[in-house]
This record gives C-alpha cells, sequence and structure tokens, in this order.
C-alpha cells in the first residue's frame, strides 16, 4: 500500500515548524494534553527541535502542554507494544552473535574458521536488512535460490562463486532460524516485525504526524500506510517546484541548487545558460580550501568563534570525519567554547575503555611498561595507596627502574631490580621500595588467573573469561572507578549483557575469540556524553536533516566522506542487492544527496571546507562541492573561495592561556642568573663539563633539574654499550655482584687465550639480557668481542709498570674556599709497580672523546677533574676503545707538570665560577655548534631565533 504525503513543502520551509502548526491546529480541541498524538521523527536527536517549535506555537496565554510522543517508530512500537506470545524471549545484540557464530562452527566447511565473527557481524546485518525490507528470497528452496542469485549476478547456475555463496548464505540462514524456533527466541529485528504485525491489529491507536517517510524501511512503510488507510497519520515530506514561491528568501538559492544537480535533464552548459537569464543571486554558502587536516580544522575554529562574537547563537557543525571533529572540539574547548556533540563516537575510544585495552595489553604482553605505565597513571586505577603516595610510587617505578635500569618487561624483572637497587643504594627510601612491590604485587595478583586463561592455549567458556576479567579490575579498584564514570558505566553495562548472553549460548571459545567479542561489543556501541546546552552543535549529515541553523560548517567535504564508500560486505555486490529488493549504494548515496542539497538551505551562512591532502596524498574533493563550483563558475561573478577566513589564518588568530596583557619580545641572546636556591651542593665531573660547555646548558639542566627523562630503550644503544663494557672491564679485575670470579692468575703471553676466553664469558653473562629482550643485541656483544684481544694485549703491556688498584671508585671532595662538593666515578686507578704512592686514572672511553688539544686547551675538563678526585695521582688517560681497526689505546692523557698546572688552573676556574654564581653573575648560553648539536635545551634557549638576530 504506497504511502502519500498529505502535505508538500517547499525545499526551504522548515517541516518541523510546519508539523507543529499543523498539529495545533488540528487538535485545538484537545488542548493542553496531546498525549494521544505521535509525531515520528526519522532520527531521536530531532524530538529536542519538535517541542522547541511545538511551545512556540501555542496559541497566546499557554506556556503548557502535555506533550505527545516524539521520537522514531521503532522506540514507540518497542515501549508501547507487547509481544503477542509471553514465552517468547528477545535477544540481546551480544547473545544473537555467539547464537550466530555457534551456528557458524557447526557449518565450518562453507568458510575460513579464522573469518568467523567478520562472518557472524556481516550476516546478521544481511538479516536484519532482509526482514525490515520483507525480503523472503531465503525461504525459497535450494533450487529457486539459485535461479533468483544467478539472476541478480546476471550468470549461470554454474558459477562456482555463486554456488558456494548460495548455499553459505541460505544454510546459515537456516540454521539461525532454526537455533531461534527451537529456543522460542526473536532476535531484535524478529520481535520488532511482530510488535509492528500485533499493533497493525488494534482498535485504539494514537494519531501519527509521521515526518519525512521515505526514511522508514519497508515493513514501517506498510505499517504506516495501514494507519493512514485508517485516516490516524499525516504525512509531511519535502516536495513541489522550489521555482513556485519565487518571492521566498531562499528562492534564488532553491533554485540555484537544483539546476546546479539537475544532471539528468540537461548538460551543464545548457543548464548554466538558461539559469543565467535569471540574474545574479547571493548565494549563502562559501568555500574554503586547506592544505591540510590541522588547517582546515583551524578554520572551523576560527569561524565558529566569529560567529559566537557577531551574535549568533545557534551554530551547526556537520561533518562524518571524526577524527577532524575531534580535533576541531579540542580547539574550541581551548578557547572555552563547549560544544554539544551529538554524534558520539564509539565507546571503544574512550578513555574508559582504553583503561581496559591496556589492562589486558598487560596480560598479553608480560606486563609491558607502556600499557602498565598507562594503566598505573589512569585515574580509573586505585591501588589502595593515598593519591600523593600512588604518584610517587609510580614515578619512582617508571623513573628508577623502567628507564634507568631499562627494564621494559615482566613483573619479576621489574622486582629483581627493585631488590638490587635496594641493596646497591642504602639511601633509597624504604616506604619507596614497599610500596613499589605492593604495587607489583597488586598487578600480579589481579592478573594471576587471566593470564592462566591467556597462556593455557585452550577454549574455555565465556563464563570463565568474563569472571576473570571482572575480578580483576575489581582487584585494580577499575570497576568501583567505572561506576563513578558515564563511559565506564556503559562498560559495565557491556560486560553484564555479555554475560546475560551466556544464558544463551555457552560454546567454548579460545582467548583470541574472546578478545574480538569484547573489542566489538566495545565498538559497537556508542557513548554520547551529557553536555549541557550550546550555542555551537557538532553532528552528522543524518542528524542535521531537518534542522535550521543562524549559521553553519559543513566540513571535511572530500570524496572520502561525503558521499563516502558504501560499507564493506563479503555477501552480494551493490547490483544484486539492487535486484533482491535491498537499498544499494546508488540509493543511499541519492538519499545523502538529498540530505546535503536540503543542508544547502538550512542557514544564511554557510562555510564549506575541504582539504587538499593527508599524509603527503592528495585528497579527491567531493563530486558534489565540484559540481556547485562549476555550475557557479558559469553562472555567478567571482568565486565561491573564503578568501577572508584564508586572509585571518594567515594572521596569529590561535587561542592560548596568557598571563600577561603584553605579547612576548623577540627572544635575545639568554643569559639568566641562577637563583642562589637552585645553585647545586654538589657536582659531578660530568656537570662540570657542562658548565665549561654552555653556562646556560647547565643552568637548565643542573640548576634547574630540567633534563628531559630518560626513555625506556628497546635496543642498545651506544651509551647503553658503554655501560656494558665498563662493567665487563670492571668485572675481569675486580669482584662484581652477580656475575663470573675476577680474572685469576698471572697476566701474560702464556695465558693470554685463557684471559680472552674469561673476557668472553663474562661478556656473554653482561649481555645474556639484552640478547633475550631483542636478538639484534648480540651485534653489540660482536662488537666488543672484537676489541678483547686488544685490550688483554694493552693491559699485559700496561701491568708491567701498574698494577690495578681499585675499580668504579666513587670519590668526593670539597673544594677550596667553597661548601660545593666535586664528586665523580672514576674507571680505574692503578699503582706504580715501584712507588705505590704514584697513581694513574684510567677513563674507559667507548666512544667519542676529546683530544688531546681540547684537554690541554682547558676545554675539556674531565680527566683534571678526575685528578682533583684521586689524591697522588701522577697521569690521567682517555683510553679508547672504540677505533675503527679494533685496537686499544690512550686517546688524550695528562701527567707532570702538565698535570699539575692544569689541574690547579681548573681548580680555579670552577671556584671562581661557582663564586660569580652565588653573586648572580648571569649564564649566557655561548651558541656553540658543537655543544648545541648534543643539546637537549636547544629550543629552551631559542637559539634558532636569537642567532638569526645577532
Amino acid at each position: 500500500m504506497p504511502l502519500s504525503a498529505d502535505i508538500l513543502l517547499a525545499e526551504y520551509e522548515d517541516i518541523v515548524e510546519q508539523t507543529a502548526a499543523r498539529l495545533l491546529a488540528a487538535h485545538q480541541d484537545r488542548l493542553p494534553d496531546l498525549s494521544g498524538i505521535c509525531i515520528i521523527t526519522p532520527h531521536e536527536n530531532l524530538s529536542g527541535l519538535c517541542r522547541t517549535r511545538l511551545l512556540d506555537a501555542l496559541p497566546t496565554g499557554r506556556t503548557a502542554i502535555i506533550p505527545p510522543y516524539i521520537g522514531t517508530l521503532r522506540h514507540w512500537i518497542s515501549a508501547n507494544i507487547m509481544l503477542p506470545v509471553s514465552d517468547v524471549s528477545v535477544l540481546s545484540d551480544q547473545a544473537r552473535q555467539l547464537l550466530l557464530v555457534e551456528a557458524l562452527s557447526e557449518n565450518a566447511r562453507l568458510f575460513k574458521q579464522e573469518n568467523t565473527w567478520q562472518v557472524s557481524g556481516a550476516l546478521l546485518r544481511l538479516f536484519d536488512e532482509l526482514a525490515l525490507n520483507q525480503v523472503d528470497v531465503l525461504e525459497q528452496d535450494r533450487e529457486q535460490w539459485r535461479q533468483t542469485l544467478a539472476g541478480a549476478y546476471d550468470c549461470g547456475q554454474g558459477n562456482a562463486h555463486l554456488q558456494q555463496e548460495a548455499e553459505l548464505v541460505q544454510t546459515l540462514w537456516r540454521a539461525w532460524r532454526q537455533q531461534l524456533d527451537a529456543r522460542r527466541q526473536l532476535d531484535g529485528s524478529g520481535a520488532y516485525l511482530e510488535r509492528l504485525q500485533q499493533a497493525r491489529a488494534l482498535e485504539q491507536l494514537p494519531y501519527f504526524y509521521l515526518i519525512a517517510p521515505g526514511r522508514l524501511a519497508a515493513c514501517e512503510q506498510h505499517f504506516m500506510a495501514s494507519i493512514a488507510a485508517r485516516g490516524q497519520c499525516t504525512t509531511l515530506d519535502y516536495g513541489g517546484d522550489a521555482g513556485t514561491s519565487q518571492q521566498h528568501p531562499q528562492a534564488a538559492t532553491s533554485l540555484f541548487i537544483a539546476r546546479a544537480f539537475d544532471f539528468e535533464h540537461a548538460p551543464l552548459k545548457q543548464r548554466a545558460a538558461a539559469f543565467s537569464t535569471t540574474g545574479h543571486h547571493a548565494l549563502p554558502f562559501s568555500l574554503f580550501y586547506s592544505g591540510d587536516a590541522e588547517t582546515e580544522a583551524r578554520a572551523v575554529d576560527l569561524q565558529v568563534r566569529l560567529w559566537l562574537l557577531a551574535g549568533k547563537r545557534n551554530i551547526g557543525i556537520v561533518s562524518e570525519d571524526r577524527r577532524l571533529s575531534r580535533r576541531v572540539r579540542a580547539l574550541l574547548e581551548r578557547a572555552n567554547v563547549h560544544i554539544q556533540d551529538l554524534a558520539g563516537w564509539s565507546l571503544s575510544t574512550t578513555s574508559a575503555a582504553a583503561v581496559l585495552e591496556r589492562w589486558l595489553q598487560c596480560i598479553e604482553e608480560d606486563f609491558d611498561y607502556r600499557p602498565m605505565l598507562d594503566l598505573l597513571k589512569s585515574h580509573f586505577f586505585r591501588s589502595g595507596l593515598d593519591a600523593q603516595e600512588q604518584l610517587e610510587t609510580v614515578y619512582r617505578l617508571e623513573n628508577d627502574i623502567i628507564l634507568h635500569e631499562n627494564i621494559g618487561h615482566g613483573l619479576k624483572r621489574y622486582r629483581k631490580q627493585l631488590e638490587y637497587r635496594r641493596h646497591r643504594l642504602g639511601r633509597w627510601p624504604e616506604n619507596i621500595y614497599g610500596n613499589c612491590v605492593r604495587l607489583l604485587d597488586g598487578l600480579d595478583s589481579a592478573a594471576r588467573h587471566l593470564q592462566q586463561l591467556y597462556h593455557s592455549g585452550q577454549a574455555f567458556s565465556l563464563d570463565r573469561y568474563l569472571a576473570a576479567l571482572e575480578t580483576s579490575l575489581q582487584q585494580l579498584g577499575v570497576l568501583a572507578s567505572f561506576a563513578e564514570d558515564a563511559a565506564g558505566a556503559q562498560i559495565l553495562d557491556a560486560l553484564e549483557d555479555m554475560r546475560d548472553a551466556l544464558h544463551h549460548c555457552g560454546i567454548p571459545l579460545r582467548w583470541s575469540d574472546f578478545r574480538l567479542w569484547l573489542g566489538l561489543t566495545l565498538e559497537q556501541q556508542l557513548f554520547t556524553p551529557q553536555t549541557a546546552p550550546s550555542p555551537v552543535r557538532l553532528m552528522s549529515l543524518a542528524q542535521a536533516e531537518f534542522q535550521r541553523f543562524d549559521a553553519m560548517i559543513i566540513a571535511a567535504a572530500d570524496r572520502q566522506h561525503l558521499p563516502g564508500k558504501p560499507e564493506p560486505s563479503p555477501f552480494f555486490n551493490q547490483s544484486v542487492r539492487l535486484a533482491l529488493g535491498l537499498p544499494d549504494w546508488q540509493q543511499q548515496i541519492a538519499t545523502k544527496h538529498e540530505r546535503f542539497k536540503r543542508l544547502l538551505q538550512a542557514a544564511p551562512e554557510i562555510l564549506i571546507t575541504c582539504k587538499h591532502e593527508e599524509n603527503g596524498e592528495p585528497v579527491p574533493l567531493s563530486p558534489w562541492i565540484e559540481a556547485l563550483t562549476a555550475f557557479h563558475a558559469l553562472t555567478q561573478p567571482g568565486s565561491l573561495e573564503n578568501t577572508g577566513l584564508k586572509q585571518l589564518l594567515e594572521q596569529d588568530t590561535a587561542v592560548f592561556i596568557c598571563d600577561t596583557d603584553a605579547l612576548p619580545d623577540i627572544p635575545r641572546q639568554p643569559a639568566p642568573a641562577l637563583p642562589a636556591a637552585a645553585i647545586p651542593e654538589r657536582m659531578s665531573a660530568s656537570a662540570h663539563q657542562r658548565l665549561i660547555d654552555c653556562p646556560y646548558k647547565y643552568l637548565a639542566g643542573d640548576g634547574m633539574s630540567l633534563k628531559p627523562p630518560d626513555e625506556i630503550r628497546e635496543e642498545l644503544q651506544k651509551s647503553d654499550y658503554g655501560e656494558r663494557v665498563h662493567l665487563i672491564l670492571n668485572a675481569f679485575h675486580s669482584p662484581v655482584e652477580r656475575l663470573p670470579a675476577p680474572f685469576a692468575g698471572p697476566l701474560d703471553n702464556a695465558s693470554r687465550e685463557r684471559a680472552i676466553r674469561h673476557m668472553a664469558g663474562l661478556s656473554e653473562a653482561v649481555f645474556r639480557q639484552d640478547m633475550e629482550d631483542n636478538a639484534l643485541h648480540r651485534s653489540w656483544l660482536y662488537r666488543w668481542m672484537q676489541h678483547v684481544p686488544a685490550y688483554i694485549d694493552w693491559q699485559i703491556a700496561q701491568q708491567r709498570e701498574w698494577a690495578v688498584s681499585e675499580t668504579e671508585q666513587r670519590s668526593e671532595i670539597t673544594l677550596e674556599d667553597s661548601d660545593v662538593r666535586l664528586y665523580g666515578r672514576l674507571d680505574r686507578i692503578d699503582t706504580h709497580l715501584l712507588d705505590r704512592s704514584r697513581r694513574a686514572i684510567i677513563d674507559y672511553k667507548t666512544g667519542a672523546s676529546a683530544s688531546q688539544a681540547e684537554v690541554d686547551s682547558g676545554e675539556d675538563v674531565q680527566l683534571a677533574s678526575y685528578a682533583l678526585l684521586a689524591d697522588d695521582t701522577v697521569a690521567v688517560q682517555y683510553l679508547s676503545l672504540d677505533e675503527g681497526d679494533s685496537a686499544v689505546r690512550t686517546k688524550a692523557s695528562l701527567e707532570g707538570d702538565n698535570l699539575r698546572v692544569l689541574t690547579h688552573a681548573v681548580r680555579e676556574r670552577l671556584q671562581t665560577l661557582i663564586r660569580m654564581q652565588r653573586e648572580g653573575s648571569r649564564m649566557p648560553a655561548w651558541g656553540d655548534e658543537q655543544t648545541c648539536r648534543r643539546c637537549d635545551f636547544i629550543g629552551l634557549c631559542r637559539k634558532k631565533v636569537w642567532s638569526k638576530e645577532k
């Protein structure tokens, strides 16, 4: 039964306003009680606007009514019509997917087993479409179904792909229906159809006002047609000729749009020539072309702020690009403009879902530091410590264990390193150690059952997975936190729905299937936060339909989003869908196009934005925008491009929080003074070198403690390699805990090979953990082993006059005329065999080291600093272990008078610099190229700016 519209509106009329006026005019006798009326809208977001229009249209003297139902037909049917059979249960989405997965597992011969979840989702969508559009082709016998499908594909029945697809779809549909019938169950679509049938038989029904009947599915249109035949329905839809009311203010715009997109009746030039005779018209829309997504987002942000400053209070942002929408929302909120996001986003992308995902990644990745730290730093995590203690404990765990010790995964490894660190550092606070252990023990306890399920590799019932997951989340304090968060509460509801689904199906699944089911459940749910009303609303193209705005932006007007692409499906191409009576992609495009054309008339001022490229790749413009611009170029003077907005964006239009009224001056070469309270009481030899390299670098890193945090390194770097080599050489000469004993016996040419083997064993022990983490680390071990013979030869020659006295010696002295203490770690101290009072310091260098000229000039002070730290030092040297020919040789050295003179001069200069610091002397940035090349603070001193000004 066809459903015709009782009221046809011109393209530029407000259909919601007309609905309210028609309803009040026809039912004045019912006022103020309109509860016996239903306004059926295409989507729920139109409900609020309908209520507003009804209140605005009330007769004088009336301020309140008992409102009619306003919403979608499906929502009204579900809320008001009971199923005819009381003992039939309705499956949730989670339950029906599990049941279909079970049916698929019984017919695994039809498809690849690893595609179970993808196939189930696609099948359910197909079954829903067939049911709601009342297409019963799957009820045919097998031969008829093959003939139907062969006709749709326009090919013979012998086609192998056709036969496979026909058997797959029909077999699984029948298995699905048999499951439901045997269990006396209905899925959501089946229950809806039963309720529609029940409602059609009712004698007492409300009076319906139906907006846009074309948005209804076939089953809904048939229901509404039966209601209209009883005289209980008024339908309202767009229609008529846009040119019939030329006096209307929007008539010219409506005619322009109609002719611009009238592709079927005449070529572009003919349409343009015919339209040009009507004269030039001011159009409400303009275009902004941007180079990239960030510029497009900034353009939307700026235009919204300009409109708000102009007094507009009903601004719409329409976009199908969620990434762009999130960026626009962030930019506007930075400017204290809070928008009402009606489009929402997937529940899986919320911070609450991210915590759940990070926890499961901890289980699967042996507590890799990245998901573990994300979990520990989340406000959803509660360890039992008070908030401040928890923050400090996580900070210590990250910086002292993960970053400093370069431990990237494994609770056992974290604990082991904690124990080593406590024994190695006597000053480490005991409560920090205890809290770190407590934190790791809590994670271990919470993870135990989930890890058993994950590592078993076996299939378990889904209730075991859910029980283990919920128990672990409870131990982590996450469940309690979720209950206090909107997205978290929705996740708890989703987990409860998943648990309820197990009452209908208990098939055992492996961990990967459980993860897929959980991920799909969160992905399919939409999260729309409760936000206060705002003059700026963000919505999709469908949600914006039938709405009116003071000003509007259509963002992301590229081919990818307007019109977009059809949803991929493994079943039936578009021509087959059309032949079977299902909406195909061309029909969906037509619907989107109609929405777009009406949207161009929904506000007196409209901005359309699009970008030219993304990640270096060109982004094609929407064909609808191309049609608009082409038609405009042939019929109107000027251009649609919004050049004014482009000029504003080229200026400094970004919003930032500033605590001063004036802009900062152009940066000059910085030379601040170090506050007295920030002058360190202790200075390392490395800090001394930084002070000489660049006073500003020392001020920022050592004085103000602005040194950037370390990063966990999954691959060894040159500095890590140097630490390993230092440890190996230390263990070769002196006892080191957890490593083999030092080399025993005399070291000479006769024992050379034995010494090399001993060094190789030490090296294997030191690099063993690194090689477990990453097989590529063996190359660093190989690199070091090339130097071992040369080092043994050098040591044999060295010990003819010198004996190893101490290794890894920590030393500290107080400088004269100052209470500042200089400290450092001496790699090795040798004593002379003939005069034990004479000592030599050897500093191992596995990387670049200073030249002899730099040492002699006092530019490199490390050797002199080491001499200050050890009394009776007669020689200091850099021993290079990084020559390209695998040699080991002295790179630079100081001894005799040169050592005494330079050490004295370095001490005097250091004491003078410390005194100048305390007197408030400035500490300039030198701008030395070599130092700046390795500096972490070049962005802080702004060298690139002030060096150009000099």
